[in-house]
């Protein structure tokens, strides 16, 4: 996880607005980017990285005690990622290719903490509800 913090910095082009760094620590953005990112693996169909990414959140979450997530700010960090996914497709997918790099260091628990299960559980209701803030994930 030491990598992490200087994921962080490569993670800028993710970054939000001065009033939501207000609300929230660069921890719980790298966390919501880190969503942002497992969403648009899911959405492209690469499941295997989906399942890591969701490894990460539950690590991540519990290393920097954070209990819950704001499905606001989830939406929010998802749209970004996809916008970027979309307009900037080089730079999106290096930078969530780093964090999956990070992802894979780290082994499904047994259960899923509390954040991990609301990510999952929020992801499969975007699906269900067939909504998709930004349009398909898919490469140029």
């Amino acid at each position: 996880m030491r990598k992490t913090l200087g994921l962080i910095c490569l993670l800028s082009s993710f970054s939000f607005s001065a009033n939501d760094a207000q609300a929230i620590t660069p921890e719980e953005g790298f966390l919501y980017s880190v969503v942002g990112c497992t969403n648009a693996f899911k959405r492209s169909d690469q499941e295997d990285k989906t399942d890591a990414m969701i490894n990460l959140v539950h690590a991540y979450s519990a290393e920097k005690s954070i209990n819950s997530v704001q499905p606001g700010y989830i939406t929010r960090f998802i749209k970004i990622v996809e916008r970027k996914w979309k307009d900037d497709y080089e730079l999106a997918k290096t930078n969530c290719d780093g964090i999956y790099e990070l992802a894979l260091k780290e082994s499904k628990p047994e259960t899923y903490n509390r954040v991990a299960q609301s990510v999952v559980q929020f992801m499969l209701d975007l699906e269900a509800k067939g909504k998709n803030p930004q349009g398909s994930v898919q490469p140029k």
